[in-house]
């Protein structure tokens, strides 16, 4: 059986993601050991979660693809706002996958309880708190759309006792789409910049 967090990482990394930037917290444990058995995916950890969030905003725009940012409960995910402001106003496309409270816990004040939906409200095209198994890969595939269609943040909060949560046999995986290809120049004009640049005796 596949849980929720397997499915997160194996869905990002058949879309295309190579790095998640992000602090280590409670509440991802499923995350973050779903990456680690992952080959196709390395996780990059960050001494700040702000951190975490320019790199997967400026990695969005070096690449054209989905950069990908994580952030544990409360502080975790607050910390995450700066740099995911910093992809709203450059139009880079991330999704931030920030820790919640358990499902039991949320609305009761619970320690380090944050209501992220409304937390990122502002900053996200996409926000939402992924509550059952069965809901993750609707939700997943509407925020990673979501971020590539406009181009912006999308925010999917993930409860500490979902992502261990096993996926009934008959949901179907996301599909994602791209608005936008990455662009790079041919080889042979790269080989020919190359080759005036090494030629040249001044480069500037």
């Amino acid at each position: 059986m596949t849980t929720v967090a397997e499915l997160i990482v194996t869905a990002l990394a058949d879309h295309g993601v190579t790095q998640v930037w992000g602090v280590v917290g409670d509440a991802l444990n499923p995350v973050t050991d779903a990456i680690r058995r992952e080959d196709r995916l390395e996780w990059i950890g960050v001494r700040h979660e702000e951190a975490g969030a320019f790199a997967a905003g400026a990695q969005a725009q070096l690449t054209g693809r989905i950069g990908v940012c994580m952030g544990t409960v409360g502080p975790g995910s607050i910390h995450l706002l700066n740099g995911l402001y910093d992809a709203k106003k450059s139009h880079a496309p991330v999704l931030a996958i920030a820790g919640q409270v358990p499902l039991a816990e949320i609305g009761s004040d619970y320690f380090q309880e944050v209501d992220n939906d409304l937390l990122f409200s502002n900053v996200a095209v996409f926000a939402r708190t992924v509550t059952s198994a069965s809901q993750l890969p609707q939700l997943l595939e509407q925020a990673v759309n979501a971020a590539n269609h406009h181009q912006g943040v999308a925010v999917l909060s993930l409860p500490g006792d979902v992502g261990g949560l096993e996926l009934p046999d008959d949901v179907a995986p996301p599909r994602f789409v791209s608005s936008r290809r990455p662009t790079a120049p041919h080889a042979d004009e790269l080989d020919e910049a190359a080759t005036i640049l090494n030629d040249a005796d001044k480069v500037t």
